[in-house]
């Protein structure tokens, strides 16, 4: 069964002003979401300094305004993380009423499946690759007499931006998924440059981690993993697939008539 008939014939127009409507929610959404997290923004800062309470380095605020300013920013990325799963959602809904039922399975799934993966990207990211960050930074900084006093806002653009990145890269596996599901790309091709694809991750691991091999190789290596996992179920979707399609048309065919006397 298709997608709604109403939806489908709709002019392009109306299909970007329907896109429109969803967009202003999701800013809404999100905007909601960073002054509720504005009020708490004092204590989720003193958690934000975890990745960091080990390092013999102190963080200061040199303009008036710039503790306010970081409280803001901070309620900013909140706001992006929390309303994240609810932007999939919206979106999706714009998508939804298109798809074929056998294909709403995939709606489903992804709206269970991608915000964990981005979430568990962006705790991944706080919990270990950000300390790795601000350790490198500080042994790199050292040994030339100069103390380490950095400033807030510096350290919540920095953190923020590391943790968000790491949980945007969960979702490669997912965007990659549903273009080989939608016939944008194949698995086979996807395969076949398998050590491009290869170089390709490691050389963005590089650029979004720490210039130390240890947390270049876990990154590169999670995201590699990644790759495969998502070539895998791929396959393993595909051959589902074109069993049902098979099931579909063998009910569809009608029995030939063997054996049976031809009536004039």
């Amino acid at each position: 069964m298709s997608g709604s008939p109403i939806v489908k014939d709709l002019p392009f127009v109306e299909h970007l002003e329907i896109l429109r409507r969803k967009l202003i929610w999701i800013i809404a959404v999100m905007l909601i979401a960073g002054i509720a997290v504005f009020f708490f923004a004092d204590k989720l800062l003193v958690l934000m300094q975890e990745p960091m309470k080990k390092l013999a380095v102190d963080l200061i605020y040199l303009k008036p305004q710039e503790k306010f300013f970081t409280y803001i920013k901070l309620s900013f990325f909140a706001g992006l993380i929390i309303g994240f799963p609810f932007a999939l959602v919206i979106l999706g809904s714009f998508v939804y009423p298109a798809l074929k039922r056998s294909e709403r399975k995939y709606f489903y799934i992804a709206s269970v499946f991608m915000p964990v993966f981005f979430f568990g990207g962006c705790l991944l990211s706080y919990l270990f690759f950000a300390p790795w960050v601000f350790e490198f930074l500080i042994l790199f900084g050292g040994g030339d007499n100069i103390k380490a006093l950095w400033s807030i806002g510096e350290y919540i653009n920095l953190l923020m931006t590391v943790v968000v990145m790491i949980g945007i890269v969960f979702e490669v596996p997912w965007v990659l998924f549903f273009l080989i599901k939608f016939g944008v790309i194949s698995v086979d091709t996807l395969a076949k440059h398998r050590r491009i694809i290869i170089v390709a991750i490691f050389i963005i691991a590089a650029v979004i981690t720490p210039p130390d091999a240890v947390s270049q190789v876990i990154v590169g290596g999670t995201m590699y993993i990644l790759f495969e996992l998502t070539l895998l179920f791929a396959r393993i979707g595909m051959k589902k697939a074109k069993k049902a399609d098979g099931e579909d048309n063998e009910e569809e065919t009608p029995p030939d008539d063997r054996g049976g006397k031809k009536k004039d």
